[in-house]
């Protein structure tokens, strides 16, 4: 059993599978290494962890390796190379709601590749005050997903170069009044016979009295196999709603996170959520239309 010293700060007879140790997971006054998400890439023959680094700049995706899925080896940051198409350096604004898709996909280029799903945030207020949003020309006005790649050849002799990011796309927007605010990736990406299955978060606003209040919902969605910028269909109903006293009156009130999913051998999904940032809770289907 797991049992937290005083005087280290760290919990006693349970390995960590990370916690912040390198400078670009710390700031002045904060630092972190929050909102894994881990996806077994066969081709490569190892775990693989997407986390955000809450360093001195404010939050980046990094990325973490491992063969057993219990010792992790940090490669860094991820990094996205500028391109004419879309004209935007993705390195200047915080990143969050990472993860590499588990099996190689044809990027736009032709490249195998591996592809990766992350959502920028515009709003540049935590590095000066009184900046805000400040989104780059002819992308959606909220928070969306995106989609990057990295090539696949070397990378089972260097796995850092799975950091190297390139041929940028925006490719799920928020659509519906449940995502009114901004969507982002839930779960990490999981093969069914339709494409490429994505349980994601919408995060709403509405007036209730006097207050602006958010709700964060489970939405889901399906991709192309082949090309994840196509979407092939979206859940008309949200999946997951706050409605428990856990998820209504949490630590953050009114939010239901998805963060995993694995699918039974009767072919039930099972979900894994963040309840109000206070319980974590488990969700079942037996299918999912989408």
């Amino acid at each position: 059993m797991a049992m937290w010293d005083a005087r280290t700060n760290r919990l006693s007879g349970r390995t960590l599978a990370l916690e912040p140790s390198r400078f670009w997971e710390f700031g002045r006054k904060h630092g972190g290494v929050e909102d894994p998400r881990v996806v077994f890439i066969p081709v490569l023959g190892k775990f693989v962890m997407t986390y955000v680094a809450f360093g001195p700049v404010g939050p980046k995706l990094a990325v973490a390796v491992s063969e057993d899925g219990r010792s992790w080896g940090k490669l860094g940051p991820v990094h996205f190379r500028v391109e004419s198409d879309p004209d935007v350096d993705l390195n200047l604004y915080h990143n969050k709601n990472g993860s590499f898709f588990p099996e190689p996909i044809m990027s736009p280029s032709g490249e195998m590749s591996l592809a990766f799903i992350h959502r920028p945030k515009w709003n540049l207020d935590f590095i000066r005050q009184g900046l805000g949003a400040t989104r780059p020309l002819g992308v959606h006005r909220s928070e969306s997903m995106w989609v990057s790649y990295a090539p696949l050849k070397n990378l089972t002799e260097d796995a850092s170069r799975m950091l190297e990011l390139r041929e940028h796309s925006e490719i799920l927007v928020p659509k519906r009044e449940d995502e009114n605010i901004k969507i982002g990736l839930g779960a990490p990406p999981i093969r069914v016979p339709e494409g490429w299955l994505l349980i994601y978060h919408g995060v709403s606003a509405a007036v209730q009295g006097e207050h602006l209040t958010y709700s964060h919902c489970a939405m889901g969605a399906i991709l192309d196999a082949e090309d994840p910028t196509v979407e092939l269909s979206r859940s008309d109903n949200p999946l997951l709603t706050p409605s428990t006293l856990a998820e209504v009156n949490g630590n953050v009130p009114n939010v239901v996170f998805p963060a995993g999913i694995v699918q039974e051998g009767d072919g039930r999904f099972v979900l894994f959520y963040g309840a109000g940032d206070l319980a974590i809770g488990t969700a079942t289907v037996s299918k999912l239309a989408v």
